[in-house]
């Protein structure tokens, strides 16, 4: 077996059900357009600022990603987070193609690539640095030797209590991130045509989380943000976010 601590967690003894510690946090949705994309993924692809040479590409998920991580970091050091704290971003990996499963398969198939950065450097390195350390780190999990050990270790743990995607989580330093980019919603219905939108429950806060939506017909894409108010702020100031996203109203 593979070392999978990354998504071992300390369980307590009769944990609380207040939802309080979710009141914390704030939902922000914002729009990235095709150009800002196309933009972002190209800053991303500058391989002289690569995390080093096993990483010969960086997709636009990569680069969104990590330009949320970023700004997300950047705001965290404002609020006067130690520099060298690590950030670990725990990213969901659909595990379907990597097992030759069908996309329509209804069971547990996920995975996560984590991967951890100091603060300090995820905010002051390029942007091509955290994007293409991303890559990296989902190429390493993205093969059927990771996911079959993950699923021994499912089978061998009597108390899967103590395994979660994200891991022992520290939402003052840690970013949950999953992503649609690559899944297809858009399809033909017939006389009922193709639709324009996809709909979700708008649920709790999940503590510093980034989804990120599929595609809409214009190339652009809908990213929602889950952070404390504050750390909104600090980002929604940003001038580099600013001159990318739009922020949809409230």
């Amino acid at each position: 077996m593979l070392d999978h601590s990354h998504l071992r967690r300390p369980i307590a003894v009769d944990p609380p059900l207040s939802p309080a510690p979710f009141h914390a946090f704030a939902w922000r949705d914002f729009n990235f357009s095709a150009e800002s994309l196309d933009a972002i993924k190209a800053m991303a692809n500058d391989s002289a600022g690569f995390v080093d040479r096993t990483v010969s590409f960086v997709s636009t998920n990569d680069a969104l990603t990590a330009f949320c991580w970023q700004r997300i970091a950047a705001a965290r050091l404002e609020l006067g987070k130690p520099p060298d704290a690590i950030s670990k971003l725990a990213r969901a990996v659909d595990a379907r193609a990597i097992m030759k499963v069908s996309p329509e398969y209804m069971g547990h198939m996920i995975y996560i690539a984590a991967t951890r950065i100091p603060l300090e450097t995820i905010a002051k390195r390029p942007l091509a640095y955290v994007a293409s350390a991303l890559r990296r780190s989902l190429d390493e999990a993205s093969n059927e030797y990771e996911i079959r050990s993950f699923a021994t270790l499912l089978s061998d743990t009597k108390d899967r209590r103590t395994i979660a995607f994200s891991g022992a989580f520290d939402p003052e330093l840690d970013v949950g991130n999953s992503s649609g980019l690559s899944m297809k919603w858009r399809y033909d219905f017939g006389s009922l045509g193709v639709p324009d939108f996809g709909n979700r429950p708008r649920f709790t806060p999940i503590p510093s989380t980034v989804y990120i939506w599929t595609r809409r017909p214009d190339g652009s894409v809908d990213v929602m943000l889950g952070l404390r108010p504050q750390e909104l702020a600090i980002i929604q100031k940003s001038n580099e976010w600013c001159r990318l996203s739009t922020m949809y109203p409230q």
